[in-house]
């Protein structure tokens, strides 16, 4: 189910992930929030605690966990999932997730949560 930037009227995005297993936020910018749809899921889902990884943990990632701290969410980040761009940018964005509580995780240990 893609989500575009044009913006879904109120309350019409929750009837349209219901049911969904994958949901594909479009966006033209590294910062998942720039799709006005972003806000509108993650109220919808409402989720007790997201799961980031993938690609650039000092680009992407960082700025989809600073959206979701900012909007009080929990996060866990798995490290052998992700790759950063810039060494010292990426140990910074790490650093800076600690200090706001984000949790930490192995690929084996969240899959190991699952079972």
């Amino acid at each position: 189910m893609p989500l575009s930037l044009v913006p879904f009227p109120p309350g019409l995005i929750p009837g349209l992930v219901e049911g969904k297993r994958e949901i594909l936020l479009l966006k033209k910018n590294f910062n998942v929030f720039t799709n006005p749809n972003t806000e509108p899921l993650l109220d919808a889902l409402d989720p007790d605690e997201i799961v980031v990884f993938g690609v650039a943990t000092d680009v992407c990632d960082d700025a989809a966990i600073r959206g979701f701290l900012l909007r009080g969410r929990r996060v866990l980040f798995v490290e052998d999932a992700a790759r950063g761009l810039d060494e010292a940018r990426t140990s910074a964005c790490i650093a800076a997730w600690r200090d706001q509580g984000v949790q930490f995780a192995t690929t084996e240990e969240v899959v190991a949560s699952l079972g």
